[in-house]
């Protein structure tokens, strides 16, 4: 499991914009400033570039932990440009072979979003919403903040495959709040996409 931030650059962009007589400006309000002291486009390429180097940081720690940790190295190293080219696989051919996957909470293959709250807490969080490596959750949605960073699990074996998880029946809400330690109500309120 691990936690990688690459919104601290926008801070630090937006704190130079600011000068040094301005106020603070709150985390959420960063983008605003850099749109309205360098335009919208400076705003907007800033928060873009902030979200790739948290993605290559996140596929540079996978590979790191499969190589170092695990002893799963590959005989050829591939150039990290396929981080900065696409973000998605169908339009770079040339994918490089990673062992394992590395699923984040949230998405079709690891749908309940409280499983960052099991991150942050493995990881040495102060409370389960944070902050860790400058990255907290909003309580009521569990969404990071900044946004240019990721959460993740790797598992690291070689036949992992993603996968999506489809629509569940009461059964299996039922199960999974058991396993979770929840009642039906909160298992539904964070699986409610899911839920036939």
């Amino acid at each position: 499991m691990f936690l990688c931030n690459g919104g601290k650059g926008v801070a630090e962009l937006a704190a130079s914009l600011r000068g040094p007589q301005a106020p603070e400006v709150p985390a959420g309000d960063r983008a605003a400033l850099l749109a309205t002291k360098g335009g919208e486009y400076q705003a907007l390429l800033a928060q873009m570039v902030a979200g790739r180097v948290a993605e290559a940081m996140a596929e540079w720690t996978h590979r790191w932990m499969c190589a170092h940790l695990l002893g799963m190295v590959r005989a050829a190293t591939p150039p990290p440009a396929h981080l900065w080219l696409t973000s998605s696989p169908r339009l770079s051919p040339r994918q490089p072979k990673v062992s394992g996957v590395r699923s984040s909470p949230g998405y079709p293959s690891l749908p309940d979003h409280n499983l960052k709250c099991d991150i942050f807490g493995l990881l040495g969080a102060p409370s389960k919403h944070g902050p860790l490596a400058g990255v907290s959750l909003v309580p009521e949605t569990l969404m990071q903040v900044p946004t240019q960073s990721v959460s993740a699990i790797v598992l690291p074996h070689p036949e992992a495959a993603h996968f999506t998880v489809e629509r569940i029946g009461q059964d299996q809400l039922a199960d999974y709040a058991a396993r979770r330690g929840w009642d039906i109500a909160t298992a539904t309120k964070w699986l409610s996409t899911l839920v036939q």
